[in-house]
């Protein structure tokens, strides 16, 4: 089996929290077709746009800000699998909010699963 490249579904920003799902799948090294899967919650709280730290500014009073979140990468990861190690499969997301006034911040998430765990497709 081989793990194709996580795919993220309704990943969004609300609330100055980036929340979603990422999907990772697990194929076949011959056909390519979708054997098992896992999905991932993912939530991640904004550390430099939060409430307390950008507010809008004096000429802005009142305007609401839009924020919206760009994924910058999405990759799969592997480890253990040897003599008596779980192999654990998960994902790596990096990605980047920015709001309408221009500030931007950057987030990294991370989560892995025993393969033996993920549900069957097939």
């Amino acid at each position: 089996m081989e793990t194709a490249e996580p795919e993220g579904d309704d990943v969004d920003v609300s609330e100055y929290t980036v929340q979603g799902t990422v999907r990772v799948v697990r194929t076949c090294a011959d056909c390519g077709d979708e054997l098992k899967e896992c999905s991932f919650d993912v939530s991640v709280n904004l550390e430099t746009l939060t409430e307390e730290n950008h507010k809008p500014s004096d000429d802005e009073e009142g305007e609401q800000h839009e924020m919206t979140f760009e994924v910058d990468s999405c990759e799969a990861t592997e480890s253990g699998g040897g003599r008596y190690a779980k192999n654990m499969i998960g994902f790596e997301l990096r990605g980047t909010v920015t709001c309408s006034c221009g500030a931007e911040e950057t987030i990294e998430a991370s989560d892995s699963a025993a393969a033996s765990s993920f549900d069957e497709l097939v």
